[in-house]
């Protein structure tokens, strides 16, 4: 397997919850210069194997993550796909049965791993969605720096790193959107009772 010394030890730390040190853009940018043609393709196609990887997708979406593995490279990326769409697989099961719904009808073939199993679990069980989707991230997080313990200034590395940033850059927009929503509901909040007031505060027609 390649060796990326430079371009690993030059990444910037990345840590769960934090903003993301760079942005997806320019770390392509730096892979782009410093890889090796068809090791950089497979950086830049993870978010596509990983949306190729979802099991709520229908049969007929065309791109099957889980099909193309003979093709990786990566080791890392390979078993990653692997957990990620047990993971998935799961949280479809558990929500189709909470729904009343067939719970085949949302599962993707695959391998399910009980460690799998159990984060799925442990996230459908929290009730606020927004807590939900974070608790989602960091399981798969943790998974990443699990199956990347070994690996270092490799492809696998990066592939470790990319997830990472992609989870990272999902956790600001979530963070975003949550911002958002808290501002709307202030803010009808706030308006909503200066209508009440100003209702209270208009003297009735006289008789």
């Amino acid at each position: 397997m390649s060796r990326y010394w430079y371009l690993a030890s030059s990444l910037p730390g990345i840590l769960f919850g934090s903003p993301p040190p760079l942005s997806s853009r320019d770390f392509l940018g730096f892979c782009r210069r410093l890889m090796k043609p068809k090791e950089y393709l497979e950086i830049e196609a993870i978010p596509l194997y990983l949306e190729g990887n979802n099991a709520a997708a229908g049969p007929d979406d065309g791109f099957d993550a889980q099909s193309d593995l003979s093709l990786l490279k990566s080791a890392l990326l390979k078993s990653f796909l692997v957990w990620d769409r047990g993971f998935k697989n799961e949280l479809s099961r558990l929500r189709a049965r909470a729904s009343g719904k067939n719970e085949e009808a949302y599962l993707r073939e695959g391998r399910q791993s009980d460690e799998a199993v159990k984060a799925a679990a442990a996230c459908f069980a929290v009730e606020d969605p927004l807590k939900a989707e974070i608790g989602i991230e960091k399981e798969r997080w943790a998974a990443v720096e699990q199956l990347s313990a070994l690996s270092g200034f490799d492809l696998d590395f990066i592939v470790a790193y990319r997830i990472k940033l992609l989870i990272s850059e999902r956790l600001h927009s979530l963070a975003g959107e949550a911002g958002k929503e808290s501002y709307r509901r202030l803010y009808e909040e706030i308006f909503g009772a200066a209508e009440l007031n100003s209702a209270a505060d208009t003297p009735g027609e006289m008789a």
